[in-house]
């Protein structure tokens, strides 16, 4: 998010490029219940039934209706969260899918970014 802003701040995009960016970013990363299933940490049953449990209480997050069920522990449910943000596409990689940044300009304002953040 860090970058995010500081695009919109330097003018590089607007803010409904990166809103449209975040969004893309969530919808592509890989669903936890899918990453549960994979680590062989859930069955398909158990997916089903917090999915079930979600589709009536869509406000609850999967993660915590199966730690509540029994189904994950909590270290798992930590293991699984960063297995799902480590599968999110970067933001840079989605402002350039959408159009927003070129694959130059992308390299050009990670420099900068990186120039500014870096301590001296």
């Amino acid at each position: 998010m860090k970058f995010g802003r500081f695009l919109v701040q330097n003018g590089a995009i607007q803010i409904v490029d990166l809103l449209e960016a975040l969004d893309a970013q969530l919808e592509k990363q890989t669903r936890l219940g899918k990453l549960a299933l994979q680590a062989r940490k859930m069955s398909v049953a158990e997916v089903a039934e917090v999915l079930d449990y979600l589709a009536d209480f869509p406000g609850d997050l999967f993660g915590q209706v199966a730690v509540s069920l029994g189904y994950l522990t909590e270290l798992e449910l930590a293991d699984l969260l960063v297995q799902q943000r480590n599968s999110r596409p970067h933001l840079g990689e989605i402002l350039v899918d959408l159009g927003h940044l070129t694959p130059e300009s992308l390299l050009t304002w990670l420099e900068r970014f990186q120039e500014q953040t870096q301590p001296v």
